[in-house]
């Protein structure tokens, strides 16, 4: 009799912990916010002093990252790869390329292969990120190509993590995250005017 009774309390106690674990799966919301206006004024840069003058580096914010967890479990949280590219009015076949994301100590350029930027957050939590447009001079662009008269709009592309296997994701090239091949072969997540 003590050996059903156990039976049946193991049963459903693996019951309820597999409910429990299926509920909680869908726990963790996350809300990218992006802007849709950013003001020249507003965008930091900083230029060497060769001649002609390079831009050496630029940051802007361009929005908020908010995560939720409603569960029961800490979760942990990956931030997909962002890369941001601002067009030229004076040269439609170039663009400058930046990257996008949390602004930390460590500032990553356009050429970083994946951000493994992860976040953990406990039950109850909710966790806002600042999300930056940064470029860190790389690929070279000429301060006079960074003009508020030339500059077009800021186009920001999403690139999923890659599964397990490289060979399976679409974006396992490096070619692939340049915004040469991005402009002319994706959709922007967000489209952001310069004003």
């Amino acid at each position: 009799m003590k050996t059903i009774f156990y039976i049946i309390s193991l049963v459903t106690l693996l019951i309820l912990g597999a409910l429990l674990i299926f509920l909680d799966t869908k726990s963790l919301n996350e809300d990218l916010s992006l802007v849709s206006f950013v003001n020249f004024d507003n965008i930091a840069h900083v230029a060497d002093s060769s001649d002609p003058p390079y831009l050496q580096s630029a940051e802007v914010k361009i929005g908020d990252l908010v995560l939720k967890n409603t569960g029961y479990f800490e979760k942990k949280y990956t931030l997909n790869e962002m890369v941001g590219c601002i067009t030229l009015k004076n040269n439609q076949d170039n663009s400058i390329q930046f990257y996008v994301g949390p602004k930390n100590g460590n500032q990553k350029s356009y050429s970083s292969r994946r951000d493994e930027t992860q976040y953990t957050i406990s039950a109850g939590e909710t966790k806002k990120v600042e999300i930056y447009g940064v470029y860190s001079n790389n690929p070279r662009v000429l301060l006079s190509d960074f003009d508020e008269g030339n500059l077009g709009t800021i186009k920001i592309f999403e690139i999923p993590n890659p599964e397990s296997n490289p060979f399976i994701d679409g974006r396992s090239s490096y070619s692939e995250r340049k915004c040469n091949y991005l402009l002319n072969n994706d959709e922007p997540i967000k489209e952001i005017t310069i004003i």
